[in-house]
């Protein structure tokens, strides 16, 4: 568990009132916090996930921004042949309305 997500369970747990002795040691007892327990752990989940499609979202971005660089690259390259200027211009003129 990453120290953000342990400070979050930490909040959690308090807010709702529940100490941490009882969430260590769960019992019939103290029920009211055996159910924030299972919220909690539960909210870890969902952190959890959310970690991993946050993760797939930053590695997308990378690849569109590498993809991105190698086609200002080649923009740049036929920018710079003879009448590559007009082609471009011609190309963006025509597709930028679509």
């Amino acid at each position: 568990m990453k120290v953000s997500e342990l400070i979050l369970v930490s909040i959690i747990s308090f807010s709702l009132g529940c100490n941490v002795k009882k969430l260590i040691n769960p019992s019939k007892g103290n029920h009211g916090c055996y159910e924030q327990l299972e919220k909690i752990k539960s909210l870890e989940s969902d952190i959890s996930q959310k970690n991993k499609e946050f993760q797939t979202m930053d590695e997308e971005v990378k690849r569109l921004s590498e993809e991105n660089n190698i086609f200002t690259s080649m923009f740049g390259e036929i920018e710079t042949e003879p009448g590559g200027h007009e082609i471009l211009e011609k190309l963006f003129n025509k597709f930028k309305d679509e």
